[in-house]
């Protein structure tokens, strides 16, 4: 219910002022916008959504590159006023049934979100979160910790050597070892030297170290204040709710007046491009990934029609294979991999030109063929459409992809808010489709964009970056001689401050979490949620609004295949897709796809029986989305794939191979954690291997002999995909949209998709003999972090002892591994995983600065909880985190498919709720019992995996208490 006060602007409700009052159809929302008189704006998006989300954000325009902001974002959630406690965040993430929690730092904004589907919850939520905000502790023990701090290798040892260790720190060391930030950071330097962009926000490891406490505290000061806040809400509580509470918990307190408006000046125009060169951390593998970059810094954000424009003609010349410029350059063999990259929140909006797998010496070919390409291209009326029709799909989806719905239209519109833009034109996308449409009747509008944008736009930067594979190495060299340099220098007195550094940061501390608010034991739904499906012959349907999207999966039973064969099966479910069909060769299926389909791709998934974890149900499965008015085009698009899929072009397959490499090499240190937990967990049941077999390193190794050998190997993988396709036999279909919607393509008999015929197999499971290799493993990439898997066997699902696992897990994380692998080791993160259907368990950290140390604190945090040293309260705390998994809410896309291979896997309603219940009933003698009798004994026969560079392995190999076969991945 909205009050009359809201709607209409001028209105006052206590201290707040009506500024905007909107239906937004498009998203069935209405928009309502107020000031505060301190000056705060505040934006609620209401609807029926019962998932309400907060998030409050404020302008941070970075400096310099010392990560500053990126580090108070940390700081501000490590003890407040009202909740003096180090972890309140963590804490609340475990105290209450948040269906989100997080905190962001943006180029140019920080925020703080949360969602809930319980109001009171919701609650809890915003008054942790209002008060860690305004009234931070910011202590200097966080900034050591959370930040940087110097600690001596043997830290009581003042005469050892010294090193650098932090969250934050070791942190951006992981993200700065990838090419992707590397070239984000150098094209944005010199791309917008004026602006705070050319600055990296999140900090560069080697200006970190020079941030100090007192600047810290100055930023806050200068950035953080509720006049300066932007207070965003989204779902069903009303209005003077949210408002009353921040009256109450914010703005009754205000005492210092804030300080100008921040605003970000336009960048100056160059007279001429800029040319520049830049290196990113490579192994051998990347000596020929060299890769060449093409950035033009185009409209202001405030022209949201301009920048809609430009995203037009974005996906015009580069959405796919097929797009014109994205295929000259391709089909030049000049690169082998081409992505463009809009940043559509930035103040003015860079629109770089991605070219991977080329030679630094064809960059100014590959410019050419950009310009060439952009003069003769004659944009068709069916390009202009395809390319509208993506734009409205993007803007239409309900996903969960990047957090709750609520969380997307923040980033669409309360962002545009705060560089000064209506709101609205980031939620009603339609009204400026229609005036873009005006636009587009004029035949010159196209090309006299590409002109002001593209061709004439002198403010460019052609940048090249080259592979290092000694930068790993100099910049460690370097690192080391500043901290040589800094302790000839240190004075006694400073050499025992940072021995009593340590032990405060080390010092156990006892963190009464009482004084956070919490959800009752008692108030956790006892049921948990499923989704109905309707059976209808091979017809699986589920009913929910889909906001006029269709989603249709055809599931098909895979039969056995021989291992060697399964990374080429794994080829074949991801370029299915990526080929002709049909009457249409390759070009023509992805223009039909960008014309009429959101998306449609492969899959393929293992099912492990619940009551086995070594027997499985494997399936592959085409799927697609739609908007309900192209349902026909996407149903016949699956008949055709399923049917006539043409793998015979060999120019294409290679084509396909080549971009498969570069991404698979490019990517190795983000994927590294993926890859390391997969390898050690092979060899402990038949579905584990298969799908390592699928996506780990074999699947790695397999693309990468082809790559080496495409002349031999082309045939051979035309002939294997071409087999392939006799493995659609029997098949089921999953339709998730609306019941009414679902009642018209029924009546068109879904359009034929029901009636494909295939010939009927007996399916033949999986099953071979294992060999364990339980050996520790050490692979060798560029990053300057590790990345860390331990693994082991244990009981599955349908034992009594797994759901006391399940929370296990959380106590170990929650209780030992937080404290002393990020909070004391440094790393980014680390995480305790139980897989009840494999019946398997995972220790895992990453961008984690050590390897010795972690792994014996894996250990160790099993040895605690068996010791039964945790309490009541601990064990109430993972109980809601394991009802947040469980709970935790889906896309509307989601929830059809999800009940699905729920039943695939034979979890039955009351096997899950008995799961549900035991979890909820759980004591601490039945964890305790559970960790003694399935962990104990199994941790010993584990099996290791790391991802590292060279000179972490050389480092740490010393410390070990094992042997680790250390390879090239």
């Amino acid at each position: 219910m909205i009050f009359d006060i809201f709607k209409k602007q001028g209105n006052k409700y206590k201290n707040f002022t009506v500024s905007n009052f909107v239906f937004i159809d498009e998203i069935k929302s209405t928009l309502i916008e107020l000031t505060h008189k301190c000056g705060s704006k505040i934006i609620h998006i209401t609807n029926k959504d019962i998932e309400n989300l907060f998030s409050i954000s404020f302008k941070t325009l970075p400096s310099s590159s010392n990560g500053v902001f990126h580090i108070l974002e940390h700081m501000i959630l490590s003890g407040s006023e009202k909740f003096p406690i180090k972890d309140p965040f963590f804490s609340m993430s475990r105290r209450s049934l948040n269906t989100f929690m997080n905190a962001l730092t943006g180029n140019d904004f920080t925020c703080f979100p949360a969602s809930s589907e319980i109001e009171k919850d919701f609650y809890n939520l915003l008054e942790v979160y209002l008060d860690a905000i305004f009234h931070p502790q910011l202590k200097k023990e966080s900034f050591f910790r959370e930040g940087y701090r110097l600690e001596f290798l043997k830290p009581k040892d003042s005469s050892s050597e010294l090193k650098y260790q932090g969250v934050v720190l070791n942190e951006m060391k992981g993200v700065c070892s990838s090419l992707d930030d590397k070239l984000f950071h150098a094209m944005m330097e010199k791309l917008t030297p004026d602006l705070p962009y050319a600055y990296n926000v999140g900090g560069d490891p080697k200006k970190i170290i020079s941030l100090t406490y007192e600047e810290l505290l100055s930023s806050y000061k200068r950035f953080y204040h509720p006049s300066k806040a932007l207070f965003y809400f989204y779902g069903n509580i009303n209005t003077e709710k949210h408002l009353d509470f921040l009256e109450k918990n914010v703005f009754k307190n205000i005492k210092n007046k804030p300080a100008a408006e921040i605003i970000i000046k336009p960048q100056k125009r160059f007279d001429k491009p800029v040319e520049h060169t830049s290196f990113y951390p490579a192994t051998e593998k990347d000596v020929k990934n060299e890769v060449v970059a093409f950035g033009f810094l185009t409209t202001n954000i405030s022209c949201q029609k301009c920048v809609l424009s430009i995203s037009l003609l974005d996906s015009i010349l580069l959405e796919t294979d097929a797009s014109p410029l994205k295929f000259n350059l391709l089909n030049s063999k000049l690169c082998t991999q081409v992505e463009s990259f809009l940043d559509l929140e930035m103040s003015e909006i860079p629109w770089i030109i991605i070219c991977k797998g080329a030679k630094k010496e064809n960059r100014d070919k590959l410019f050419k063929i950009i310009i060439n390409t952009l003069k003769n291209i004659q944009i068709s009326k069916e390009l202009q459409e395809a390319a509208f029709h993506k734009l409205e799909f993007s803007k239409t989806e309900i996903t969960r992809s990047f957090g709750p719905f609520g969380l997307s239209l923040f980033m669409r519109a309360a962002l545009l808010k705060q560089h000064g833009c209506p709101t609205e034109n980031g939620l009603k996308v339609h009204s400026l489709f229609q005036d873009l449409r005006k636009d587009l009747k004029n035949s010159k509008f196209l090309e006299d964009l590409i002109n002001q944008y593209l061709i004439q736009n002198k403010h460019l930067v052609k940048l090249t970056m080259l592979p290092d594979i000694n930068l790993g190495e100099k910049e460690k060299e370097e690192e080391n001689k500043n901290l040589q340099n800094i302790k000839r220098h240190l004075s006694e007195i400073e050499k025992n401050s940072i021995v009593k550094n340590y032990e405060v940061i080390h010092k156990k501390v006892e963190n009464n979490r009482e004084c956070l608010p919490e959800i009752e034991i008692d108030d956790i739904p006892k049921k948990s949620k499923f989704y109905l499906l309707e059976k209808e012959d091979n017809i699986f349907y589920h009913n929910c609004f889909t906001n006029q999207i269709i989603y249709v999966d055809i599931i098909f039973d895979l039969n056995r295949v021989s291992i060697d064969d399964l990374p080429y099966l794994s080829l074949f479910s991801s370029l299915i897709s990526e080929v002709g069909c049909g009457k249409r060769n390759y070009l023509e299926t992805l223009q039909y796809i960008n014309s009429y389909i959101g998306a449609v791709s492969s899959y393929i998934l293992l099912n492990p029986k619940v009551e086995d974890k070594n027997r499985c149900s494997p399936t592959i499965a085409i799927k697609g989305k739609a908007l309900n008015r192209n349902a026909q085009f996407l149903f016949l698009l699956l008949k055709d794939i399923v049917t006539s899929a043409n793998f015979k072009n060999e120019e294409r397959i290679k084509e396909l191979i080549l971009q498969y490499y570069t991404a698979l090499t490019h990517n190795i240190n983000q994927n590294a954690i993926n890859y390391a937990i997969s390898h050690s967990l092979k060899d402990y049941s038949v579905p584990l291997y298969i799908e390592n077999s699928l996506y780990g390193i074999p699947f790695f190794k397999k693309i990468e002999n082809i790559y080496k050998n495409l002349e031999k190997e082309i045939p051979i993988l035309i002939n294997k995909l071409e087999e392939f396709k006799k493995i659609f036999s029997s098949y089921r279909i999953v339709i998730t949209c609306s019941k009414d919607f679902y009642k018209k393509i029924k009546k068109k008999n879904f359009y034929g998709i029901n009636e494909l015929s295939f010939p009927k197999k007996t399916i033949k499971e999986f099953s071979f003999p294992l060999k364990k290799d339980l050996s520790a493993e050490g692979k060798i990439i560029s990053s300057y972090v590790s990345f860390n898997a331990l693994s082991f066997e244990t009981v599955n699902y349908t034992n009594p002892s797994s759901p006391f696992l399940l929370l296990a897990s959380s106590l170990f994380e929650n209780k030992i591994l937080h404290e002393k692998i990020r909070e004391k080791g440094g790393a980014y993160g680390v995480f305790a995983f139980y897989n009840p259907l494999h019946g398997t368990f995972v220790f895992a950290s990453y961008r984690d600065p050590n390897i010795a140390n972690t792994l014996e604190t894996f250990k160790y945090s099993v040895q605690e909880i068996s010791n039964k040293n945790f309490t009541k309260n601990d064990l109430d705390e993972a109980k809601r985190k394991i009802i947040q998994k469980l709970d935790k809410p889906l896309s509307p896309g989601k929830k059809g498919i999800c009940a699905f291979y729920q039943k695939k896997s034979n979890l039955t309603k009351p096997i899950i709720e008995k799961f549900r219940k035991s979890i909820l009933n759980a004591t601490m003698d039945d964890i305790q019992e559970a960790v003694n009798k399935n962990l104990m004994k199994n941790i010993d026969r584990s099996k290791i995996v790391s991802f590292a560079n060279k000179e972490l392995f050389q480092k740490e190999i010393k410390k070990l208490s094992y042997s680790l076969n250390i390879q090239n991945i």
